[in-house]
């Protein structure tokens, strides 16, 4: 089986709980799309976890751009930005680390896909990012350290995807469009409830939510606890987003029931411009 989570966020308690629930095996697949640590009380343990298993994909989220800039590159401006967004807690656990596992750390992190355009389960196609797809076409995975810094930014902070306006990215990605009519973009990065296709169930609780054709699925349930969504092919060979076969911890604290959102207009997806191929990834 193949899953995608995003968004954990240090939250190593409630991870190892939802890889249980699902009874998560060898044969198993987990992409994680960006944001394993900060805010969170165990963002190093959990990083170290996913490190460990060759069964996850973990994708560069802005939490994990923040920590590179600042640690890896000596940028102090992302340095403070990344402690004004909950990075105190990671760097008080990295500093406990070795001065060698804390340079593997940021090698690996670096290394990290930025966007994988082109998982397919069946015959449907997925793009994986943290926030939004790049600016160009990409036919195959593109790594973080092989990124320019306005693709970078484009992936990992962009906010289109909140409040979808079909007719805007229509003009502005319509030949990536074109190129991509039946591939559906998962991603993560704001929480469900800010956007226009947010759905909350009626107890109250953020949910794995969707434009009306699936071209545009968001996995980020905010604070509430950590959604997984299972990709399958079915026995026809058409593949299935299993929405009502998703996994769902909660967390201890719940956040305030909001109103339900109205589902937005569909949007196909693009692809990106293919990796340079001279590599910045060495250490």
């Amino acid at each position: 089986m193949h899953y995608v989570c995003s968004d954990i966020h240090g939250q190593y308690s409630m991870y190892l709980e939802l890889l249980e629930k699902i009874d998560f095996s060898k044969e198993d697949h987990m992409y994680i799309v960006g944001d394993v640590i900060d805010r969170g009380p165990s963002s190093i343990p959990l990083l170290r976890d996913i490190i460990a298993r060759p069964n996850m994909t973990l994708l560069c989220g802005n939490h994990e751009h923040m920590m590179l800039r600042a640690m890896k590159e000596g940028d102090m401006d992302d340095f403070a930005d990344w402690m004004d967004n909950g990075g105190e807690r990671t760097l008080k656990e990295f500093e406990q680390l070795s001065g060698n596992e804390q340079r593997s750390i940021l090698q690996w992190l670096s290394e990290r896909p930025l966007v994988i355009p082109n998982i397919t389960v069946g015959e449907k196609t997925y793009y994986l990012a943290h926030a939004s797809h790049t600016l160009y076409p990409e036919q195959e995975t593109l790594r973080y350290c092989d990124a320019g810094r306005q693709n970078i930014e484009q992936v990992v902070w962009n906010r289109d995807y909140r409040k979808p306006d079909a007719k805007r990215l229509g003009y502005r990605f319509r030949s990536l469009y074109e190129m991509y009519r039946s591939t559906t973009l998962i991603i993560g990065h704001t929480p469900v409830v800010y956007c226009s296709y947010g759905i909350v169930t009626k107890e109250g609780f953020l949910r794995i939510s969707r434009c009306r054709k699936g071209h545009l699925i968001n996995l980020d349930c905010g604070a509430q606890g950590l959604c997984l969504l299972a990709v399958s092919a079915s026995k026809t060979g058409q593949n299935s987003i299993l929405m009502t076969h998703r996994c769902c911890i909660r967390s201890r604290e719940r956040d305030k029931k909001t109103k339900e959102h109205q589902p937005a207009t569909d949007i196909s997806l693009p692809r990106s411009r293919p990796a340079p191929s001279r590599s910045r990834c060495s250490s």
